[in-house]
């Protein structure tokens, strides 16, 4: 997962892109999710590569947007990228 531009000024457009394959059963989807604390917050799905979203860059006072992307094959099975944090300028 990769996301640009880093920093980015708040309320602006953030791209984010992921990778994923399977060589067995295929990729069924990937699902960018940013995290709020703990929590996982769905941010959208994509169903074909490439995996890419645009999203705005929250302007509520957080300094880091961090995100991840969950990729599921057609058997149900998934895996999480690894943590991708975006600094955000006021």
């Amino acid at each position: 997962i990769a996301a640009s531009p880093d920093p980015v000024a708040a309320g602006a457009t953030v791209r984010v892109v992921a990778a994923a394959t399977d060589p067995e059963s295929g990729v069924e989807s990937v699902v960018l999710y940013r995290l709020d604390g703990n929590t996982a917050v769905f941010i959208g799905e994509d169903r074909g590569a490439p995996y890419e979203w645009l999203i705005v860059a929250p302007d509520d006072g957080r300094t880091t947007l961090q995100l991840f992307a969950r990729a599921t094959d057609r058997e149900g099975n998934r895996a999480d990228s690894e943590v991708v944090g975006v600094r955000v300028l006021p």
